[in-house]
């Protein structure tokens, strides 16, 4: 074959060619020399000499097309109209019939496409090395079709081809003539001038669906359409269906327009898609009405059995996989979550109502194969009684409940957000419960006590790993509280406790609960919690110092003196630093000579700085570290044991920080003393007024009110309070006298002239215990004193988010404030609008802020 152009007869060459085009296109039988033969006819006309012919070859093969669809739309459509009048019911033939001629069709246009794809590879044969084009002419004279990629790879490599040569003719198949006669991208979607798409030239294998498409689709698309809907309502009902015509007819939608780059699925989508997920959820409408009027919700998601229009009606689990399996069978991709999701609309999203209706049960009776079945929509969680009376048992009660309907929503509900979301909200319904809205809500409170019961050194029969693993559950109930400055109030005052009287578990567990707080709140909410542990670590300096300072004084205590100095809140403005005295041991004998030895004493005082305002505004930042309040301190006379060791102390500390004055905090110490005066000795923790009214048993058998007010020097009242506390512990017994005045105690009566005597008969089980002092209990008092400070505090807090709100905002609304200083106090608790309004006012009193002139909802920052 000769790759020279030359004059070519077309008329000639097409009559010999279209012959082997019909044959083609109807895959009749094409000799190997009659496709070489037509192979080079083609390549002639598209090289012929003096004008190329290939117009006339593409216009001819165009023709040749749409005389071919018409007549097969002919046949398809004639065959199927005698077919119904002579036989009736012919129209169900026509799918067939247009899956035969399309089957036929699509393949013979491939082979088509193929044949005139070769042309141009030869033509660009012409720019290939010399040997290696040979070899392509003499592979196709000996009869071979198109090699693939990978064997005109091997041609090219064997006769030294550049590498980029094979993938030139691999991609220009149809490109030397149509190609270039076609409208790039560039050109349809940005060109400056008009044009018809109809009129652009397409690949052959491209025309030839076009020309299906136009000619046979768009004339039977009604009948289509509704043949294509009817037989897929038949597979619905359960009557048999030709699964390869139905998928075949269908995808023929799809395939005519494969080749567009640009919504290449939009006839499949406007033909047949929209349509048949508008009827798919007409059908499961119905279908679900059907079972919803014989079904409850158990039997509508599970199973139901009964007979509507002699068919059994399966469950909607059932429907749905069918449905899926159903699309999988005759539908393009794109198309099965659509179709999934027009089902679960139609047999569940629509009947919300009913079906949430007995969600509620199922979740109370824990039905969970049936719940497992509703778990494709979100429903209400049930509440369980639980016992409020003790702390421990209404957060592990809380967390239970908790832990039980997670589980349940993960593993029965695929982890619903709906489901999730509506076990926070009774969650936190049941944790923040009032029983009106005045009271005050104790479980903070309860949650912090919680807390408390596991960091304390009482906690027995449990490893520390349960109670880090008890601890971090803990937040989950935290995180549901509403007023979590209430929590942070009593959390503070009882890790006071625990810090003062060395009563926590582990200072590691105390510093990871504080951290998951953190967490939770962010830094400002345990900024004072941290300062607290800061102080300890300051306190334990301290002590050593002075440790130091004794010994290069060469001073003797006679007791082992140890301190904690902690910052607490002294008033307006002012910083405190409380100042505690570790443990003291003394021994009360009945030998009068002898006093004993101090061998360890706690203290508490205070030390104020004199410093002028700008440190005194510095210092504000940080008062309040410690819930201690040092108001109202009764008067004490020291024990003479304990003087030299307290004026040591304020000697060093004078001397280590100038310019604070200590107040020491007698009522928070506490000492232990050794009971040496009967049968077995006896270690006794207490507080520094209990050992106060014991030493002087030292010297004394007896006692009356008046010489306990004379050594100790305290308040009558208080005096009372801690003599019944050392009666009650019967270490001390009382003997009535002549009473002329009687103060009024728990069980007996104390006057002014009872007279108290150690009991010289004492026994107890233990050697070592503890008498309680009143800082260590929580009385009904302290716990309203709390509230109290927590109400003073929110004020506050609500002030200075005003105050700050307005200073950025300038002029602002009276509702836009009362939601922006809402949102910005949701974290820490839930402010009332009532209450937020009484800041406002306090705030215009003092001039922060004022009323917009002639407006009575505006308010406007003063700078």
């Amino acid at each position: 074959m000769s790759l020279k152009p030359r004059r070519v007869d077309f008329d000639n060459t097409w009559l010999q060619l279209l012959e082997t085009v019909e044959g083609i296109i109807t895959c009749g039988r094409v000799e190997r020399s009659v496709w070489n033969d037509r192979f080079s006819d083609v390549y002639a006309l598209c090289v012929a000499y003096p004008e190329p012919l290939g117009d006339r070859l593409y216009s001819e093969t165009k023709q040749f097309l749409e005389n071919h669809v018409e007549k097969l739309y002919q046949v398809t459509y004639y065959l199927v109209f005698f077919t119904q009048e002579l036989m009736g019911g012919g129209e169900e033939n026509l799918l067939t019939c247009y899956h035969r001629h399309w089957q036929q069709f699509s393949k013979g246009s491939t082979f088509l496409n193929q044949l005139y794809g070769q042309v141009f590879l030869i033509q660009q044969g012409l720019h290939l090395p010399q040997p290696a084009l040979w070899a392509i002419i003499l592979r196709i004279q000996q009869g071979l079709h198109l090699p693939q990629p990978a064997l005109w790879a091997s041609i090219l490599s064997s006769t030294g081809a550049p590498p980029s040569s094979t993938s030139s003719m691999g991609n220009y198949l149809n490109a030397q003539f149509i190609k270039k006669q076609k409208y790039s991208e560039a050109d349809i979607n940005y060109g400056g001038f008009g044009f018809d798409h109809t009129e652009q030239m397409l690949e052959i294998g491209e025309l030839a669906l076009d020309t299906w498409k136009r000619l046979m689709i768009m004339l039977l698309k009604d009948t289509l359409q509704r043949l294509i809907l009817e037989e897929i309502h038949r597979d619905h009902c359960g009557h048999s269906v030709n699964y390869s015509v139905l998928h075949g007819v269908i995808n023929s939608l799809v395939t005519v327009e494969e080749y567009k780059k640009q919504a290449p699925l939009k006839l499949y989508e406007d033909l047949f898609e929209t349509t048949f997920l508008r009827e798919t959820g007409r059908y499961y409408h119905q279908e679900a009405l059907k079972l919803l009027d014989v079904c409850t919700c158990s039997e509508y998601m599970e199973k139901a059995s009964g007979c509507i229009h002699s068919a059994v009606i399966y469950s909607v689990i059932q429907k749905l996989n069918e449905e899926d399996l159903r699309s999988r069978k005759f539908l393009h991709p794109s198309s099965y979550s659509k179709v999934k999701r027009e089902c679960e609309q139609r047999m569940i999203a629509d009947h919300l109502q009913f079906l949430h209706g007995e969600c509620r049960e199922m979740v109370q009776k824990e039905k969970r194969q049936e719940g497992e079945e509703t778990g494709y929509i979100g429903g209400e969680e049930g509440e369980e009684d639980m016992d409020f009376r003790v702390p421990v048992k209404f957060v592990e009660s809380m967390l239970e409940i908790h832990m039980k309907y997670l589980e349940l929503i993960q593993i029965v509900f695929n982890g619903d957000k709906q489901f999730a979301g509506a076990l926070d909200k009774a969650c936190a319904a049941a944790i923040n419960y009032k029983s009106n809205p005045k009271a005050i809500c104790k479980f903070p409170e309860w949650v912090a006590k919680y807390c408390d019961s596991l960091l304390k050194k009482s906690t027995k029969g449990i490893s520390e790993s349960e109670i880090d693993d008890k601890l971090s559950r803990s937040i989950t109930v935290f995180k549901y509280l509403d007023d979590k400055d209430v929590f942070q109030r009593f959390y503070a005052r009882m890790l006071a406790k625990r810090l003062i009287y060395a009563q926590s578990q582990s200072m590691d567990a105390e510093e990871a609960m504080i951290n998951r707080l953190k967490q939770a709140c962010g830094y400002e909410f345990t900024n004072k919690l941290h300062r607290m542990f800061t102080d300890m670590t300051i306190s334990t300096d301290l002590n050593s110092k002075f440790d130091d300072f004794l010994k290069k004084e060469d001073i003797g205590l006679g007791v082992n003196f140890s301190i904690l100095v902690l910052q607490v809140g002294q008033g307006n403005n002012k910083l405190g630093w409380m100042v505690f005295l570790s443990q003291s041991l003394l021994t009360v004998s009945d030998n009068a000579d002898s006093v004993g030895q101090c061998r360890q004493c706690q203290t508490v005082q205070t030390v104020s700085d004199s410093a002028d305002s700008v440190r005194q505004c510095r210092q504000c930042q940080t008062a309040g570290a410690w819930p201690i309040g040092q108001s109202n301190l009764p008067s004490f006379a020291i024990p003479q044991q304990l003087e030299t060791s307290v004026r040591r102390f304020e000697q060093f500390y004078n001397e280590s920080f100038n310019g604070r004055k200590l107040t020491w905090m007698h009522s928070l110490c506490s000492a232990e003393l050794k009971l040496s005066y009967l049968k077995k000795p006896y270690f006794v923790t207490m507080g520094m007024f209990h050992m106060a009214l014991l030493l002087p048993f030292n010297s004394a058998d007896s006692l009356n009110i008046k010489d306990f007010l004379e050594t100790s020097q305290l308040p009558k009242k208080e005096l009372v309070k801690h003599l019944q506390a050392l009666r009650e512990t019967k270490v001390v017994t009382t003997e009535a006298l002549r009473e002329t005045k009687v103060i009024t105690t728990e069980d007996e009566e104390i006057g002014e002239n009872t007279v108290f005597y150690l009991n010289m008969n004492y026994s107890n089980k233990r050697t070592k215990f503890k008498i309680v002092t009143a800082f260590q209990k929580e009385t009904q008092q302290e716990v309203e004193h709390t509230h109290m400070a927590v109400d003073e505090d929110r004020k506050m807090y609500l002030q200075a988010a005003i105050v700050r709100i307005m200073k950025a905002r300038k002029i602002l609304k009276h509702n836009i404030l009362i939601q922006e200083v809402i949102s910005q106090s949701r974290t820490r608790f839930t402010p009332s609008v009532s209450m937020i309004k009484k800041c406002i006012e306090s705030l215009i009193e003092k001039q922060y802020i004022e009323r917009t002139p002639n407006t009575t909802d505006e308010y406007s920052y003063v700078a």
